[in-house]
């Protein structure tokens, strides 16, 4: 296969996956079971498997529950897969970091769904520590 035919089968590529992202977008929102995103057994640097990484970008539902650290108003909280949880630092892929934008909810007792935007992968803080594998931008449901 010549240069240009590859180019060509390459940037067709990642326009259909593109245009599919985009569709299943339009579509609605898909729901997301979130142990599903919490219950792997990963640590930093560890590939996350496709079919999470397939759900980044994508608008999605994921049910959950306020972690006990939230105890004012606030825009941002961690989304955790049960109520009774640790007390201590959670693990970066042990939560779904929600981030409400200019929106603020009180804390929440019991399960509640959010929807929004979901970004997969590792984020690290200014000292280079993984500080969380997901996060999602949007509301409460």
């Amino acid at each position: 296969m010549q240069l240009p035919s590859l180019l060509t089968a390459a940037c067709a590529a990642v326009c259909l996956s593109a245009a599919a992202s985009q569709a299943a977008n339009l579509v609605g929102p898909t729901e997301i079971d979130i142990m599903e995103l919490t219950g792997l057994d990963w640590g930093p640097g560890d590939p996350l498997p496709e079919s999470v990484l397939a759900y980044d970008g994508l608008r999605v539902v994921i049910g959950g529950y306020m972690h006990q650290s939230i105890e004012d108003t606030t825009n941002r909280f961690p989304l955790v897969s049960e109520a009774c949880q640790c007390t201590g630092l959670l693990m970066p892929h042990h939560f779904v970091d929600v981030q409400m934008g200019p929106n603020e909810t009180e804390p929440i007792p019991g399960r509640f769904e959010v929807i929004g935007t979901l970004s997969v992968g590792e984020v690290e803080d200014e000292d280079g520590f993984v500080k969380s594998v997901y996060r999602l931008r949007g509301r409460v449901y």
